[in-house]
């Protein structure tokens, strides 16, 4: 299990974890600890499943806190997410991080779950069962406050 110190601010009504200093989703601070060497990643934070945010920066619009920085997927990262929504029967369930390598261009997908207020749906169940049967590592990554550790 992860564990985080909370930031102070929230973006978009949802909590930020200081991640090495820097106030990030949950989820993007999990996308960096899971790239290995020659990854890449994105958080598929419902903008569709054709591009994801890959990291969260200060805005210069004084109307805004933060921006994502959004990266489009490979042409081949698209295509797997397509066969395991399609062979798993689902039109949602694909897990918060799809992460890729170029060089071998494998992917690998990891559902993004704090434990005391959040649980996988059962498409996104069926999703990561179907993808480890296709062959691509699925798997859930949970985290939680370091207040929340300290309550058990």
């Amino acid at each position: 299990m992860h564990q985080f110190v909370r930031w102070p601010e929230k973006w978009w009504q949802k909590p930020l974890v200081d991640f090495q200093g820097r106030p990030l989703p949950a989820e993007l601070a999990i996308l960096l600890i899971e790239l290995k060497l020659s990854e890449k990643g994105v958080w598929i934070n419902s903008r569709g499943l054709r591009s994801g945010a890959s990291d969260l920066i200060r805005s210069t619009d004084p109307a805004k806190t933060y921006e994502t920085v959004r990266i489009s997927l490979p042409d081949y990262v698209g295509q797997a997410i397509s066969d395991v929504l399609v062979a798993a029967d689902v039109v949602r369930g694909c897990p918060d991080l799809v992460i890729w390598n170029d060089q071998t261009s494998s992917v690998r997908f990891v559902e993004v779950k704090c434990p005391h207020w959040d649980a996988p749906t059962p498409e996104q169940d069926i999703f990561l069962e179907v993808s480890n049967a296709k062959g691509f590592e699925g798997k859930i990554a949970e985290w939680e406050f370091q207040e929340q550790c300290n309550d058990r």
